[in-house]
């Protein structure tokens, strides 16, 4: 069962323990910089203490696109803080339905799959995707 662990009027967070896999559920993805820092950095401690192996980013109901200097500060920070302290294994993005939207998406899925630790990114079309293939994954591992 899945419980909301964080939200803005931005993006939500969502943990399942079941599926031991956080979901960022995004509305709004032009948001103020030190908001996306705060929520990231939390999604990324919450990983750390769960042990977290499955990051989803939900941008499918997503509206505008990311600011260029979150990009620039995910690519020059954030994403190798995340790659070096987590245990994160997968990160799935789901592509949003808007065109506009779906540039920024596809411009992190670029920045995130060169990572050192070979994390494994995977687009998909809807959430429901995703959770087939993370509890297949966990039958699979049991």
């Amino acid at each position: 069962m899945e419980e909301q662990i964080y939200q803005t009027e931005f993006c939500s967070l969502y943990w399942n323990p079941e599926l031991r896999v956080v979901r960022e559920d995004w509305r709004i993805a032009n948001c103020p910089l030190h908001e996306f820092q705060s929520m990231l950095y939390f999604m990324m401690d919450f990983c750390i203490d769960h042990r977290v192996k499955n990051l989803i980013i939900d941008a499918f109901g997503a509206i505008s696109i990311l600011p260029e200097k979150h990009h620039i500060w995910l690519g020059e920070k954030f994403n190798r803080q995340f790659t070096d302290t987590t245990e994160v294994e997968t990160i799935f993005l789901i592509i949003p339905e808007s065109l506009v939207t779906s540039i920024s998406v596809n411009k992190y899925y670029d920045s995130i799959k060169r990572n050192d630790r070979n994390i494994t990114v995977i687009k998909l079309k809807n959430l429901q995707e995703a959770i087939n293939i993370l509890r297949l994954k966990m039958k699979t591992n049991q």
